[in-house]
């Protein structure tokens, strides 16, 4: 073996070793270590990490007081770059927890508590705007509210008569690309399915199951079958230049009114 080879695998079990440490001294005191892996498919998706690796950590997790939270728009099997790493038992030891959209009653305490405790105000007209353009989606509530505030800031504060297309071109910038990575985690159905619900078309009973999981990603909405937002309706939308989009209904129309209706009358402030 070469003189480098044999200094990486003593460098490598040096790290395991001190890892076990850290995790024996930890059970020691009483306490439990968490580890979060913010974007999990960065680990899963790279050569660097063998099923060794995830071997080592489910040994750790099943013989000390320590436990793994990830994160991650695809279920972890999907993420993985081979069938070594996907077919690891490391991954039996998780419990999935589909986060989706936020309710109501939270998509409203986001769009208003935080402006508000930093002094500048939203108004009714400004939810409305949020909700459209982000639907219930927590990310992308913070960062049309982002846009928003940021203008209000640079504009003379909460008085100031919004020029909402230029918030909105802002909440793109960033977005977009949110918007382009959902598109190229999806497989080739899925981006069919929201392509024909964007377009208003009927949705085959063979391709129900696909719903639900766009459901339960929070790319469709739960009441009623269409994309969670108009911003990422118009997404949806540009990467299907071919397809002819039919007219608003009256059906749409008087949701879109209802919902106008709805927002007006849940922000009344007193």
């Amino acid at each position: 073996m070469p003189d480098s080879a044999k200094k990486n695998l003593l460098d490598e079990t040096k790290c395991y070793e001190t890892f076990k440490g850290i995790v024996s001294d930890t059970d020691k005191m009483g306490l439990k270590l968490i580890l979060s892996f913010d974007e999990f498919g960065t680990i899963t998706s790279s050569d660097k990490f063998d099923p060794d690796f995830f071997s080592f950590f489910r040994s750790i997790a099943n013989n000390h007081e320590c436990a793994y939270i990830t994160t991650s728009r695809l279920k972890l099997q999907k993420l993985c770059r081979s069938s070594n790493v996907s077919e690891s038992p490391f991954f039996n030891i998780f419990t999935p927890v589909p986060l989706g959209q936020f309710d109501k009653s939270e998509a409203i305490s986001l769009i208003f508590k935080p402006s508000e405790e930093a002094g500048i105000k939203f108004f009714d007209e400004d939810a409305e705007f949020i909700l459209n353009l982000s639907g219930y989606h927590p990310l992308f509530i913070q960062m049309a509210c982002a846009s928003l505030f940021d203008y209000k800031v640079h504009n003379n504060g909460s008085s100031a008569k919004v020029n909402f297309n230029e918030v909105k071109s802002n909440f793109l910038v960033e977005a977009n690309e949110q918007f382009e990575q959902i598109w190229h985690d999806e497989d080739e159905t899925e981006r069919q399915v929201l392509s024909i619900i964007a377009t208003g078309s009927e949705i085959d009973s063979h391709e129900q199951y696909v719903v639900r999981e766009l459901q339960r990603k929070g790319y469709l909405t739960e009441e009623q079958i269409k994309l969670f937002s108009e911003a990422f309706l118009e997404f949806v939308l540009s990467k299907n230049p071919e397809r002819n989009i039919p007219k608003q209904t009256g059906k749409q129309e008087r949701s879109r009114s209802s919902f106008r209706n709805l927002i007006g009358k849940f922000f009344k402030r007193s």
